[in-house]
């Protein structure tokens, strides 16, 4: 009797490509009974052990009257991350003809993996899964020390190494989304294209003004134009224009803030300084008294009206009156205390007697030295008569200075004669 085989197992894996089906298979011996039993048989897609068809689906060794070892293999041809392996037996009362094989993965530059011997009970355990944790190989082999080793299909589920995809690994994944791998069957990203790409294979570049993830985004307002944004992440690597910023120029100026990455601030506008264009800061509503400008960052120029010049005119002419004033008062001031002093000087040195002295006056009466100094001789105020003036008769090169209390009041540069001739008259 035989019963008909479960198959919900084959929904144990992801994978939707076996790497084991139509590649080469071989085996230590072939069974020859009715059909022959070989080992491709294993590995061609068909897990029915239906007889009379069996010998169509399943392969075997030879059977023996004492245990041998058995072995069958499969080379997939390259190496794969082998993600789940799955072993076929039958499932009629020769169940037992898979039971006690060990499962080995591996390669030529690997150390092979093997499970424990397994052991069948019953034709509801005749399907194996085994679970290498991502192990990397190439060669799939069974072996079994018995009396004969019969499979009805092997299959192995994994990933193509490096990026690809295919029965054979042999074409190229796009670049999906969060570098997750392609179906390894028809080579579509599960969830959708990585930032820059587009298309059903993730392989078509986004174009320019468009970023991100399967190109779905827009670039912001770049400084050299909407397309010259970064593809992956909207990045515009120039700045931005006028009026906006953020590193893909997608927020604008926050108020009081204008130009190219909003590094300006607004100036004196009407309504305060957070009223200006973010573009160009023009205040468009007019500019805060004292100011001018479109931006109102030049100071205005002061305007008298017709209606308050004369107010003004008045004020400046009055100023201009009273300064003259001031001045005309002081000079009368100095003009008075002048002509006092005069007067007084004239009064104290009037004399009918001319030996009198002249109060308050010193004359001094010197000639140079070696080294163009003056040597004084100081003819004091008891000395300065006629007499003493002529006695102190300048010769040529000589230098008189009239002083007042020791003060300097006049030097005289005049010719010495001259000044002689001045004082000698003065005191007659």
């Amino acid at each position: 009797m035989t019963c008909a085989r479960k198959t919900t197992l084959i929904a144990t894996t992801t994978r939707t490509v076996n790497f084991a089906l139509k590649k080469h298979a071989v085996q230590s011996t072939t069974l020859q009974w009715i059909f022959n039993w070989t080992a491709d048989k294993a590995v061609d897609g068909n897990i029915s052990d239906v007889v009379p068809d069996i010998s169509r689906t399943c392969s075997s060794t030879e059977q023996n009257t004492s245990s041998v070892n058995n072995t069958w293999e499969v080379d997939i041809g390259f190496q794969i991350t082998v993600k789940t392996i799955t072993v076929y037996g039958r499932t009629d009362k020769y169940f037992d003809q898979l039971s006690g094989f060990k499962l080995y993965i591996g390669n030529v530059s690997s150390p092979w993996i093997y499970s424990q011997e397994i052991q069948i009970y019953s034709s509801n355990d005749s399907i194996y899964v085994f679970k290498p944790n991502d192990a990397i190989a190439s060669v799939i082999s069974l072996k079994k020390v018995g009396k004969i080793l019969l499979i009805c299909e092997v299959t192995v589920e994994g990933e193509c190494i490096g990026g690809n995809f295919s029965e054979f690994c042999n074409l190229t994944c796009g670049m999906c989304y969060a570098y997750h791998r392609c179906n390894q069957d028809n080579g579509t990203c599960p969830y959708g294209c990585d930032q820059g790409w587009k298309g059903t294979f993730c392989k078509e570049g986004c174009e320019r003004g468009n970023y991100g993830y399967d190109c779905n985004e827009t670039c912001g307002h770049c400084l050299y134009g909407n397309s010259n944004c970064s593809t992956s992440d909207g990045n515009c690597a120039s700045g931005c224009i006028a009026g906006w910023q953020g590193y893909q120029c997608k927020r604008g100026c926050i108020p009081g803030q204008y130009g190219q990455n909003c590094n300006e601030k607004c100036g004196n506008c009407l309504n305060g300084n957070t009223s200006c264009d973010t573009s160009y800061g023009h205040c468009t509503n007019g500019c805060m008294a004292g100011w001018q400008g479109e931006d109102c960052k030049t100071v205005a120029l002061r305007t008298v009206t017709s209606g308050d010049a004369g107010s003004h005119t008045g004020v400046i002419v009055g100023s201009v009156l009273a300064a003259i004033g001031v001045s005309i008062s002081a000079l009368v001031i100095i003009i008075v205390i002048v002509k006092d002093r005069r007067k007084k000087h004239t009064n104290e040195t009037s004399t009918d007697n001319m030996t009198t002295a002249a109060p308050y006056a010193n004359v001094i009466v010197g000639s140079p030295d070696a080294v163009g100094k003056i040597t004084a001789r100081t003819i004091t105020e008891n000395d300065i008569t006629y007499s003493a003036i002529e006695t102190a008769r300048p010769h040529a090169g000589m230098r008189i200075g009239v002083t007042n209390n020791r003060s300097v009041v006049m030097e005289l540069d005049v010719p010495v004669q001259n000044v002689y001739e001045k004082l000698r008259d003065k005191w007659k």
